[in-house]
């Protein structure tokens, strides 16, 4: 009877060991997700500019300051120190914008040139799938101590890097004795 338990024992074992190698092969492979962000400086060059024909007419005076330079301040009504300008609404475009311009003017203004430079938000994405390799590997063991007691040469496959499985060929220098081995091996971090 204490026979047939240890039968049932290991028949439980190995159809455990099984199901948790079937699990372990199942594994989807390992995604490495890298974001770089790069910011680039872009010159655009005005290709259209649009003048509206109705200017604003505004009051403006010029303030003296201390320090730096002389500051501009618009008022609601004429005074004997304001001046008179007109604001024309001006749209500016390039190849990727457009930008709406309030030009505060003594005489109507010709032309608009010149370039738009700007930084540019460049993000890249890269991901990298590590597929779990399979492999065959020979191996080779020996007692250590007592030396050279037991040899053994073997070989083991490894399913994608998960679970590894193993027959052996072993001789016991001690009773003269040639026997197989099995090993099946499960990878645990």
């Amino acid at each position: 009877m204490k026979i047939l338990n240890n039968k049932w024992l290991y028949i439980g074992l190995v159809i455990v060991l099984v199901l948790l190698l079937v699990k372990k092969c199942e594994q989807d492979p390992k995604v490495i997700t890298k974001t770089k962000v790069v910011y680039k400086e872009r010159t655009d060059t005005i290709t259209n500019t649009i003048i509206k024909e109705i200017p604003k007419k505004v009051y403006y005076e010029v303030v003296k300051t201390v320090k730096g330079k002389d500051s501009i301040v618009y008022v609601d009504k004429p005074s004997d120190n304001s001046q008179t300008a007109q604001i024309w609404d001006v749209e500016v475009k390039t190849d990727s914008s457009k930008a709406n311009l309030k030009i505060t003017s003594l005489t109507k203004p010709i032309d608009v040139r010149g370039t738009i430079e700007c930084l540019t938000k460049e993000t890249t994405i890269t991901n990298t799938i590590i597929e779990p390799k399979s492999g065959l590997f020979l191996s080779v063991e020996s007692s250590v101590n007592p030396l050279l007691e037991n040899i053994g040469v073997g070989l083991d496959y490894q399913f994608k890097n998960t679970v590894m499985i193993g027959v052996g060929l072993n001789y016991d220098n001690r009773i003269n004795q040639t026997y197989v081995s099995a090993k099946v091996g499960i990878r645990i971090f």
